[in-house]
């Protein structure tokens, strides 16, 4: 940040002086502000900034940009760099590998071995770096077969495996909780002549940890520190993690201690850690005072820590806590990330407050913040919840506008925004339109059709329309639930002509569905077929009916 700040300074006061430079001297400086920088899009300006002041890029801003993208599982990103460098120059190994190592964050392992394979029809030799990006990428969805088959893979091809291709595979089998094979595999490493380090050591800690099996877990520190190796914070960290997991706060602080009597400090995985289990367990008390102890130990707290506990105040309904969090973190100069930015949208969507959702949507966005579909969608169902259909439609577009693509989630709340209001005809609108996407309706896109019919007081078809509706969710393969039901049993009561047969046949699927009706099933059943035949109905089929009802 300082950097960029002080490259900005020096062109806003002295750009003459920074426009006599060499060429590849500006070039250097570019590619340096773009590996350091941090944020996707801000190296994507200033490689803009490189050809708007007329420098050509090197390979080296283009692999920058891609191992920038691959850090953050920006698989698409990463894609598009390697396009456009392609363009003007033949990619290498490594940036095939920054691309394959992407595609391992995002767990998409089919696509790294695409982009493997693509990389050997180019003419290129793999190397160990790309063998261990796609071992990792099965690590990554605890494919510990798949690991094993890569790694001999690689052997086959004349490759000198090193131990962290090793430490690689031991991950893999971890993940998948198969600690045997993750054991014969340490003993593989050392066979090979590769020492083993705490890494390998700390991987199987960390994955009995994560299992809740903290005694083989504790068994495995002390083989550690008899191979000669001395835990570190990573060791402690990965049981604090899983005595969090396990809910014992004691237990976790009890490690935090032995860190420090090793002369070991927290971390801000440590503090991360202790923010987010106690924030898990709704104790806001506990997780605001482990953040303030980061602070107090000159740390800035992490964009995961600080939005785990702006999570936690705002599950327990206090949104001013969660504010206050995150306008301090603010204050300070750190940079929370876009899920602490989502959860206080979303929390404002909850509360039918489209102006503070739009507030803290607009200051994420002023922070250069990539919002996902979520940040879009909590607008949305800020639009719904308030009735105001037309505002849910802006917020779409400009969803569109983004570069998102709308998902189930997107459309369910598009309908449900004509639902409230009684809007038949737009709420069938955006289901066919949701079908013409090739996104299939949920259950609650349908019952969200069927209760815009419910809720329509001027269109005397509304229950054959819901009828409809229905009839269709069934011939997709969705099974209704009670809403769904209620919905459309509601929808018949001002129905012209008259459906009593209909209602009867819905309220025997609903039996026969094995979907238990509530007070207001029996309520709307009431209000179109009548009080007794109700009762009759319920008895024959075997439905209780509330005291309060049966009158």
């Amino acid at each position: 940040k300082e950097a960029e700040e002080f490259f900005k300074h020096w062109m806003e006061q002295d750009a003459d002086t920074l426009g006599d430079l060499p060429k590849p001297l500006l070039r250097t400086l570019h590619n340096t502000l773009i590996k350091v920088i941090g944020d996707v899009d801000k190296a994507s300006g200033w490689y803009q900034a490189m050809l708007d002041r007329g420098i050509r890029p090197n390979k080296r801003s283009f692999g920058k940009l891609i191992s920038l993208c691959a850090s953050e599982g920006l698989v698409g990103e990463a894609e598009k760099w390697l396009e456009s460098m392609s363009a003007v120059f033949e990619p290498d190994v490594v940036a095939y590998g920054a691309v394959v190592e992407a595609c391992c964050k995002a767990g998409d392992v089919a696509r790294a071995v695409r982009w493997f394979e693509q990389a050997e029809t180019k003419g290129l030799t793999p190397d160990l770096f790309l063998y261990t990006a796609v071992i990792d990428a099965h690590a990554q969805v605890g494919d510990g077969a798949g690991a094993a088959t890569w790694h001999q893979r690689g052997l086959d091809a004349g490759v000198r495996m090193n131990l962290a291709s090793y430490n690689a595979v031991i991950n893999a089998f971890c993940r998948s909780g198969d600690i045997d094979s993750a054991n014969e595999w340490l003993q593989r490493a050392n066979d090979a002549g590769c020492q083993l380090d705490l890494t390998s050591y700390n991987t199987v800690v960390n994955a009995l940890a994560e299992l809740g099996k903290m005694e083989a877990a504790e068994e495995w520190v002390q083989k550690a520190r008899d191979a000669g190796h001395t835990p570190d914070e990573v060791t402690y960290n990965s049981l604090v993690k899983g005595a969090m997991q396990q809910g014992d706060v004691p237990a976790a602080e009890r490690w935090v201690d032995c860190l420090e009597e090793q002369k070991l400090e927290p971390d801000l995985v440590t503090y991360a850690t202790m923010v987010s289990g106690l924030a898990k367990k709704g104790d806001n008390e506990g997780a605001q005072a482990w953040f303030d102890k980061a602070v107090q130990a000159g740390l800035r707290p992490s964009p995961h820590c600080t939005a785990a506990l702006v999570n936690a105040y705002v599950k327990a309904g206090d949104l001013k806590g969660g504010e206050r969090v995150l306008e301090e973190a603010i204050e300070a100069g750190q940079s929370p990330n876009h899920v602490a930015y989502t959860t206080m949208i979303d929390a404002y969507a909850h509360a039918s407050d489209i102006e503070g959702a739009t507030a803290w949507f607009d200051r994420a966005q002023q922070q250069n913040l990539r919002l996902n579909i979520r940040s879009y969608n909590a607008m949305l169902k800020a639009c719904g919840k308030s009735g105001d259909w037309k505002q849910a439609q802006v917020w779409f577009d400009r969803m569109l506008s983004a570069g998102m693509k709308p998902d189930v989630f997107s459309y369910t709340l598009m309908i449900s925004s004509h639902s409230q209001l009684g809007h038949i005809v737009d709420a069938g609108r955006w289901l066919d339109r949701m079908v013409q996407a090739k996104i299939a309706p949920t259950v609650v896109s349908y019952s969200a059709a069927i209760n815009a019919c419910a809720k329509s007081k001027g269109n005397r078809a509304c229950g054959v329309k819901a009828y409809e509706m229905f009839s269709r969710m069934l011939a997709d393969g969705i099974w209704p639930n009670t809403v769904t039901y209620n919905a459309l049993l509601q929808s018949m009561i001002r129905a012209e002509p008259k459906m009593q047969r209909q209602a009867e046949d819905v309220f025997r699927h609903m039996k026969t569905s094995n979907v238990k009706p509530d007070k207001y099933t029996l309520i709307y059943l009431a209000k179109v077929i009548g009080g007794k035949q109700m009762n009759q109905l319920c008895g024959e089929m075997g439905v209780k009916v509330p005291r309060d009802l049966v009158a």
